[in-house]
């Protein structure tokens, strides 16, 4: 089983995005509250404590695109289930629901 790090700070999440940690989810369970949950290692450690020292350094265009990305993953739409439709004689389909 892998380690798991959980945040619900998105510039950190961010920043450990962009210096290449593996995201493995976002978690929107709560309505109030996104949790990012990446894989832990003794890197993310590190990284952790130089980014609440004030001690990181990334670049910031690959930083502010790590923002775009989570941003987009924390609004997204949740998908819809597909339902079964049949018009007529024709044979079920599937669609996504309305």
């Amino acid at each position: 089983m892998t380690d798991r790090f959980e945040t619900n700070d998105l510039h950190l999440a961010a920043t450990l995005q962009c210096l290449g940690l593996p995201l493995m989810d976002v978690d929107r369970s709560d309505p109030r509250r996104v949790r990012f949950v990446f894989e832990d290692d003794a890197r993310r450690r590190e990284w952790a404590r130089q980014y609440v020292a004030g001690e990181l350094r990334v670049d910031p265009l690959i930083l502010l695109n790590s923002l775009r990305s989570l941003k987009r993953q924390i609004y997204a739409d949740p998908p819809r289930p597909l339902r079964m439709v049949q018009a007529g004689d024709e044979p079920l389909s599937f669609s996504r629901g309305q």
